[in-house]
């Protein structure tokens, strides 16, 4: 976990402060579906680089699947209106064959648990054939490696 992570977030192993900007809310002061799905995978995308993570030429990832239960984060009546920033922090869950899966979570001002939890699915795609590829063993690593 990140330093000044809060306890709400332990369990994460990457954490990281977000901006909020009015064109991020709905009219209730939600978090659009669209922005917490992009702050997630930039989160994610901020995991990979934090653990040394590279690309190897010719692959990458592609988000096949993201799952947030409640649609726009706060759905559960929780406004983020007046945050000046959310804490988005992400996890590996599982290690497949050729995908894998992360668990996030996004947290409003003031610490409490998550306001949203969510699943997101990639797949590694060789960019000349367009299929699906076993995962590679460095990427594996990184995902392994304490934080």
């Amino acid at each position: 976990m990140t330093a000044g992570a809060r306890p709400a977030l332990e369990g994460y192993s990457f954490s990281r402060e977000v901006p909020v900007r009015e064109g991020d809310l709905d009219d209730h002061g939600r978090l659009l579906q669209s922005r917490a799905r992009a702050h997630l995978e930039a989160a994610v995308a901020d995991f990979l680089r934090a653990r040394g993570f590279r690309w190897p030429t010719g692959l990458h990832l592609v988000l096949t699947e993201a799952t947030l239960p409640h649609g726009d984060v706060g759905a559960r009546n929780v406004s983020v209106r007046n945050a000046v920033t959310v804490t988005v922090a992400v996890r590996p869950a599982a290690i497949g064959y050729s995908a894998l899966q992360f668990q996030g979570a996004i947290c409003g001002p003031g610490g409490g648990g998550p306001l949203e939890e969510a699943r997101l699915v990639y797949a590694v795609v060789d960019r000349a054939s367009g299929r699906n590829v076993p995962i590679p063993a460095c990427l594996v690593g990184a995902l392994l490696r304490p934080a």
